[in-house]
């Protein structure tokens, strides 16, 4: 029963440890450090490579300018396509 008493207290020092990120107010950071790890690649001005858009259906396939990828596509003509 002491054991578990000291993992308990253990885990309520370390959980109160950490503080919210002072720029974006979501992230947890230790006290010693000044911003998250998002909001620092922010300021120092880093951009995310991965750039390429991605199906809002599947999520999977990269888009090349469409509103969706062409498996999606076939599927929701078979699917949801009206009849002339």
């Amino acid at each position: 029963m002491q054991n578990r008493t000291i993992s308990q207290t253990h885990y309520k020092q370390r959980a109160t440890a950490y503080v919210k990120c002072p720029r974006c107010n979501l992230n947890y950071i230790l006290p010693n450090e000044k911003l998250c790890m998002v909001c620092e690649s922010e300021v120092k001005g880093v951009v995310d490579e991965d750039n390429d858009e991605y199906c809002p259906f599947c999520g999977i396939r990269k888009l090349n300018g469409q509103e969706m990828c062409d498996e999606c596509r076939l599927e929701w003509n078979m699917n949801y396509r009206q009849p002339n």
